[in-house]
């Protein structure tokens, strides 16, 4: 079933054969990052089966434009990995993997497919939205807190040979 997200552009739940869509989304960001200087990801190394699983539990919504994917995000239940045990049973849910395709770039998508998760959100019966990115990505943590959202922690996590810092932020959907 699709909605619309903005005019033209509509959402779906992702299907198994979507993987690959993700994952050269992903690729194409991590490449224009790397080479900004940002290495939040780097190119060639997207865990596929990460995006899977989250196909698997109906998380994944891609946003589409003439037939084409230009957007997603995922929106979760529960993330125990950056927000620990407590958000299995928080008044929370979770954002991840939102990305835009850079041909779609500074069309407010990013910031549109970021509203619809929280009504998402919101239309479960959660108070807080929450999220997370590299700390060390400053454009990403201020895109973020002009979305509303507010750092409550920065956390050390380890990947692969490296620690890397993450902002964890969250929204209250009070009023949403």
């Amino acid at each position: 079933m699709e909605t619309q997200l903005l005019p033209g552009v509509t959402m779906r739940q992702a299907a198994p054969g979507d993987a690959a869509t993700f994952a050269e989304i992903h690729e194409e960001i991590a490449c224009w990052l790397w080479e900004r200087g940002i290495h939040q990801w780097q190119p060639g190394t997207f865990p596929i089966e990460w995006i899977h699983d989250a196909i698997a539990r109906g998380e994944l919504y891609l946003a589409s434009e003439a037939g084409t994917v230009i957007g997603a995000v995922i929106v979760q239940a529960s993330d125990t990995f950056t927000w620990g045990e407590a958000s299995v049973t928080d008044a929370a849910g979770y954002i991840h993997g939102l990305r835009v395709r850079r041909s779609a770039a500074g069309r407010g998508i990013g910031l549109a497919l970021l509203r619809w998760a929280e009504r998402k959100i919101a239309a479960r019966g959660n108070h807080l939205a929450r999220l997370d990115c590299m700390a060390e990505n400053p454009a990403l943590c201020a895109y973020y807190e002009r979305a509303g959202y507010r750092r409550v922690q920065t956390k050390a996590h380890q990947g692969g040979d490296r620690i890397y810092l993450v902002a964890m932020l969250e929204k209250s959907l009070d009023g949403e």
